[in-house]
């Protein structure tokens, strides 16, 4: 709460001096703009450093400078992605919402910098945003719209390519990784963890190998984007990294839950991460298990488009798991009552960690999974009967074999 509380006092002292200091002081416009800008991304830049115990990491592979006007573009799932871009440079424009540029905290200093609202129409802000590139900024615009309450990026409009297009400016594209799980949509509390911005190469005006007008060109950066942060991914995400907003769910269902479910978590990570990266981003799972949840939210934490259906064994842990937090935002995570509830539903995967299952109700799965996942004390239990369906071994060790069909 302190960032916040630090934000919104400073964005409404910026507001104060744009209505009352900023008209009287002695100084052209252009010199007091300049002035304004390097506070704003400075103050930008501080309320993200306000919480110590969020890493902050800039990559810049290619010494980006943003001295040259371009267009920047960038996911969007935190409000902290515009404090995030901002820091980056002093003279960038933003494309905003109608919250931002009507807030009361910081409204008036939104619009003493000139950002723009988009629900005014792209091709009515031209000669602004034109205004604004000839002074030497750039431009600042999220494709997909509206923050993503998850970490998928969602479709990308093709209004910042338009604005690229018809401008003749360049395309910076920039990946912020983290800050879906440090501020969510709907949260106002920023949590421990990391935050990652990378910059990609510039994609000049000229250059035609992304395409030839906006509508090729917001396809395929799109598609590139999605890729380098799929890459960006795999390189941050190591076995824990979903761990702290998996146990924040159970930190007030008791202490011995909580602390049968970090154990867990830590003495089956690896295991877990085999697991995640076997499965498909968009598979339906059947699973059946003897445990809290934990696998369930981590599944549909790394990838939201996985659908769990879910049998618990034990009422009590179903209840827990039906009445969690991450069950009931965003994801797609079905608790069913009975084993025979849950085997009406169709999927590409079938995780198997219970001892209630029957060879036929095997057999019946096999009809429509085309992988089986036997894991824990299930390992071996059910092992020969899936190879007997022509299934072959993915991955194995002692807790854990992946069959493959």
């Amino acid at each position: 709460m302190l960032s916040f509380g630090y934000y919104g006092l400073g964005g409404f002292l910026l507001s104060i001096i744009s209505v009352i200091l900023i008209p009287i002081i002695p100084l052209s416009k252009k010199i007091k703009m300049g002035w304004f800008h390097n506070v704003l991304s400075k103050f930008m830049k501080s309320v993200l450093y306000t919480n110590p115990f969020v890493d902050k990491r800039i990559i810049n592979t290619n010494n980006e400078t943003f001295k040259k006007q371009a267009v920047i573009i960038s996911n969007h799932t935190s409000f902290l992605d515009i404090l995030a871009i901002g820091m980056l440079h002093p003279k960038i424009i933003f494309l905003v919402n109608d919250w931002v540029y009507n807030s009361p905290v910081f409204g008036k200093a939104v619009k003493l910098a000139g950002f723009y609202p988009v629900t005014s129409g792209i091709e009515n802000g031209l000669s602004h945003l034109q205004k604004k590139v000839d002074q030497g900024y750039s431009l600042m615009a999220f494709p997909e719209g509206t923050r993503s309450s998850t970490n998928k990026m969602k479709r990308f409009h093709k209004g910042a390519f338009y604005l690229a297009e018809e401008l003749k400016l360049d395309i910076v594209p920039v990946l912020i990784h983290g800050n879906s799980e440090v501020l969510p949509k709907g949260s106002f509390i920023i949590k421990n963890g990391s935050v990652t911005l990378k910059i990609l190469d510039r994609i000049p005006f000229e250059d035609k190998t992304l395409g030839t007008t906006s509508r090729e060109k917001t396809k395929a950066i799109s598609t590139l984007f999605k890729t380098e942060f799929n890459v960006l991914r795999n390189e941050i995400e190591h076995n824990t990294y979903f761990h702290n907003i998996i146990l924040e769910d159970y930190r007030y269902k008791g202490d011995a839950l909580y602390k049968t479910v970090k154990t867990d978590l830590l003495n089956n990570s690896e295991n877990y991460k085999h697991i995640i990266d076997a499965i498909a981003e968009k598979d339906s799972i059947l699973h059946f298990s003897e445990d809290f949840g934990q696998l369930d939210f981590l599944l549909v934490l790394d990838r939201p488009d996985r659908k769990c259906f879910t049998f618990i064994e034990s009422d009590h842990e179903r209840a827990i798991v039906k009445n969690s937090y991450i069950s009931n935002t965003h994801y797609r995570i079905s608790i069913f009552d009975s084993l025979e509830e849950t085997l009406e539903n169709n999927a590409q995967v079938a995780i198997i960690n219970s001892k209630y299952i029957a060879e036929n109700q095997i057999k019946n799965i096999a009809n429509s999974v085309n992988l089986f996942i036997l894991l824990k004390e299930r390992r071996n239990l059910y092992s020969e009967v899936i190879f007997q369906l022509g299934y072959h071994t993915k991955f194995e060790n002692e807790t854990l074999i992946i069959l493959k069909k």
